[in-house]
């Protein structure tokens, strides 16, 4: 957006630097790793909180158990 940035306005993900409007656009924190996520990868639970898909996978998928039998 070219908007001028103090320090501690700056936001960056993937290298790329963003003030707080556009990174709210496009990105998310995940709400258990904290890490920056694509709001297009990013998975809700039923709160509204976003998360990465591991670990949506992790803490609410139950079709994909942690330890699955091996045949």
């Amino acid at each position: 957006c070219n908007c001028e940035l103090e320090p501690h306005q700056i936001r960056t993900a993937y290298e790329d630097t963003y003030c707080e409007d556009c990174f709210s656009e496009n990105y998310n924190y995940c709400q258990r790793c904290d890490e920056v996520i694509s709001r297009d990868q990013t998975l809700w639970d039923h709160e509204g909180n976003p998360y990465c898909s591991e670990c949506f996978r992790d803490d609410y998928d139950e079709e994909c158990p942690d330890n699955p039998d091996v045949h």
